[in-house]
């Protein structure tokens, strides 16, 4: 059983994702979770893995990603600093969407787990808001 090493912790319930980490030195998962917004659902919940895999809570969100593409995401990630995986206390905006961005990624026997979590009048990392933007844009975009 591989440690898990977790940077953070927070209490929003859906970032559960049953989508496995593959196998492999340096494989991660990318979850981004909403909810909120004026309805309350949020903008969808997205899981994108380093194989290709891409999961929506919309249906007909299942394609798999060309390699190109897997490589853009994990250079994102790579380019995050640990400092900006920061988790911003509720907010008093009551129809924000709420957005948590989580990465667990394989450092040789070790799965490291990086959370970030903010509502849309909290300012937040620039390279966390491109990374869960760019997932919910092609999740939108695949569910079309």
């Amino acid at each position: 059983m591989l440690p898990l090493l977790v940077i953070a912790v927070v209490g929003f319930s859906a970032v559960a994702s049953a989508q496995e980490l593959p196998d492999g030195d340096g494989a991660w998962v990318l979850r981004v979770a909403t909810r909120g917004g004026l309805t309350g659902a949020g903008r969808g919940n997205f899981t994108l893995s380093s194989d290709g895999q891409l999961t929506c809570s919309r249906p007909g969100c299942a394609p798999r990603l060309n390699d190109a593409r897997v490589r853009q995401f994990a250079e994102m990630i790579a380019a995050i600093d640990v400092a900006a995986w920061v988790s911003q206390p509720k907010s008093a905006c009551f129809d924000c969407y709420e957005t948590v961005l989580t990465v667990r990624k394989r450092d040789g026997e070790t799965v490291r787990v990086y959370v970030a979590q903010w509502d849309d009048s909290q300012r937040v990392s620039p390279q966390i808001r491109t990374v869960s933007e760019a997932v919910i844009v092609l999740g939108a975009t695949a569910a079309r």
